[in-house]
């Protein structure tokens, strides 16, 4: 009798762990292990890069050969993932579909490679610093920015900041990046701080300084034409440096910044100009830079500048104005503006005006007269192609809108 023994949970192995316990790979675990087709394991085989043998027409891969191939130059990783210095050395034996496939797994590693950077520490020991991320993709940089494809491969080509090759992808160097962010005021991170910290550090632009100066621009570039700002181009921004700006303000008197508008109030407040002396005197602007001029009375007044202008000092013109009697203080006149009456007129045909007449004869515009004629209800008629106002009922309009002489 024969009898059969069922075996124990524990002699029994799996085909794929019997396969990794020994000491060869068959192509189905090079598939498993590289996610890769047969065809593109056979092209890998054919390259030589690791020890094969055949084995009744199967394919064995020494186990120790292809973990060195897999390493090779490498730090130490995971067996199962391929380093891409290998993808870089045998894509062009790759098809279409697996080319896109092992790019995607390249640009994962290097992403991969970096994080771990950031945070690895071993397990037993001394922990070791973790390292900040020093690149970053192109695609990175286009969602930080907001910006499309088109628009961040220009950025690219312009070299504005480092760009390196990494198993044949671009990428850019942060700390390049930053550099480049902090110097230029026409692109903005989605979330993060605002750019031009280091450009407006060092200097201005055109609508800031009019702000400072409180001027319209237009005042700015004006000055610039001429010649008296000196200005930087930075991303096709005019930018004018804090230094140049310094040495111009400190080089003339006639634009002020909002601190020394302040002090010249108070300035003003205890001054005046010399057209306020002239009028307080009664006498002509010339009169009073003669008095200016003269010997006799120059050692008495204080001038102060403000605004490129001579100011007199209230307290010294006083004093000035009691050291002598030739000058006296001045009432001031009311003026009063009145207009003289207006003299009726006679219009040619007698009875009725055209509208050229009244604006000849009482300087009343055309719009003014047409209001009164629908206001007031003026009778018209049309001669030929003239139209005229009756002369009586227009007059009597006249006395009660503006002052009327009466006519004999």
């Amino acid at each position: 009798m024969i009898i059969h023994e069922d075996p124990s949970p524990n002699s029994v192995s799996s085909p794929v762990s019997t396969a990794k316990d020994s000491r060869c790979y068959t192509v189905e675990d090079l598939m498993e292990m590289l996610l890769l087709s047969r065809p593109t394991v056979y092209r890998l085989l054919k390259q030589n890069e690791f020890r094969w043998f055949k084995v009744s027409g199967a394919y064995r891969i020494s186990k120790a050969s292809f973990e060195a191939w897999l390493n090779d130059g490498t730090v130490e990783r995971n067996p199962a993932v391929l380093h891409p210095q290998h993808f870089k050395r045998n894509l062009l034996f790759f098809s279409r579909d697996e080319k896109s496939r092992l790019n995607f797994y390249i640009d994962r590693e290097v992403s991969f490679m970096d994080d771990m950077r950031n945070t690895s520490a071993p397990l037993y020991g001394k922990a070791e610093p973790a390292t900040t991320k020093t690149t970053m993709s192109v695609r990175e940089m286009r969602q930080l920015l907001g910006l499309g494809k088109t628009d961040s491969y220009w950025l690219l080509h312009k070299n504005l900041f480092e760009v390196i090759l990494i198993n044949e992808k671009r990428r850019i160097v942060i700390s390049s990046f930053e550099k480049w962010y902090t110097n230029q005021v026409k692109y903005h991170k989605v979330n993060g701080p605002p750019p031009g910290e280091e450009l407006c550090k060092r200097s201005y632009s055109v609508p800031d300084a009019a702000e400072i100066l409180k001027v319209k621009p237009e005042t700015i570039y004006t000055l610039i034409r001429q010649g008296k700002l000196k200005t930087e181009t930075t991303d096709f921004c005019m930018r004018i440096p804090k230094e140049e700006f310094e040495r111009w303000y400190r080089s003339q008197s006639r634009y002020r910044t909002a601190a020394d508008r302040e002090r010249d109030r108070e300035i003003e407040a205890q001054t005046i100009s010399i057209p306020e002396m002239a009028k307080l005197l009664g006498i002509p602007r010339k009169n009073v830079y003669g008095i200016l001029d003269c010997k006799k009375y120059r050692d008495c007044f204080v001038i102060e500048r403000m605004a490129d202008r001579p100011r007199i000092t209230k307290k010294s013109f006083k004093a000035w104005l009691k050291s002598q009697s030739t000058y006296q203080l001045q009432k001031p006149k009311k003026e009063t503006h009145e207009e003289p009456p207006l003299k009726l007129q006679c219009p040619k045909n007698g009875k009725y005006y055209s509208f050229q007449e009244i604006q000849a004869f009482y300087g009343i515009s055309r719009p003014t007269l047409d209001s009164w004629v629908l206001k007031e209800g003026i009778p018209t008629m049309k001669l030929g192609r003239v139209k005229r106002i009756q002369k009586d009922a227009f007059d009597e309009v006249l006395k009660s809108k503006r002052k009327v002489e009466e006519d004999v």
